[in-house]
């Protein structure tokens, strides 16, 4: 599992934030698609391109179009938007591509799914209803938080399930947990209030969500 591409991720990953962080928007324009890329080369040097495995290669390819179209100006934002959707609806298959007899754990854990994505849906609409213009992203963002919770409830469930060990899953729910984070910080900088360094800190809570959910799956033999 370690090799050269996994030492290149993590070279890339600090390279980009270096990038954010100095504001050198040049230089992240290399860096932002350049750790998805290697992100996933690795994943298929250590990994099969079948089962759950073949699921979360192809989240990453659309993790990695939606980089590209979320680094350009605005108007490609529904691009990105789009992309990253495909990417946690394949998360969420590869997640649950060996499912398990229902437990009364996974109806617990789908009440709190469904708990924070009305929570979600209420603060989008508190914050982009009184703006004509971001009052047409509600929709959008509102089916893209339903995917997301998806994805998270669905790698907490990992959690439960005696096919994956406690590394595994924990990797993954980590990651799927880092990843939400990124994103509310992302649409609370983008559509409520801007904050210091929320660029910086977008990217760090994506890049090690991304980095924790697909070790997790690595290490998931099925």
């Amino acid at each position: 599992m370690l090799n050269f591409w996994l030492f290149q991720v993590v070279l890339l990953i600090a390279a980009d934030w270096t990038a954010v962080w100095k504001g050198w928007h040049r230089v992240n324009y290399f860096t932002k698609p350049a750790v998805l890329l290697s992100l996933s080369i690795w994943f298929w040097t250590v990994s099969v391109p079948s089962g759950p495995h073949l699921w979360f290669g192809l989240g990453l390819f659309f993790s990695l179009v939606g980089d590209v179209f979320l680094l350009f100006s605005h108007r490609y934002f529904m691009y990105g938007w789009a992309a990253f959707l495909i990417a946690q609806v394949a998360y969420v298959i590869g997640l649950n591509c060996c499912l398990l007899p229902i437990s009364a754990y996974f109806w617990l854990l789908l009440g709190a799914q469904v708990c924070v994505w009305v929570f979600m849906i209420v603060g989008l609409v508190k914050n982009l209803s009184g703006n004509p213009t971001h009052r047409k992203m509600i929709i959008p963002l509102g089916i893209y938080a339903a995917a997301i919770c998806a994805m998270l409830f669905s790698a907490i469930r990992t959690l439960l399930r005696p096919d994956w060990t406690a590394s595994a899953s924990g990797l993954a729910a980590s990651g799927a947990l880092l990843f939400l984070c990124s994103d509310i910080l992302l649409a609370v900088d983008r559509f409520a209030y801007r904050f210091p360094n929320a660029r910086l800190w977008v990217r760090v809570t994506y890049h090690l969500g991304q980095l924790a959910l697909v070790t997790g799956a690595v290490l998931f033999r099925y």
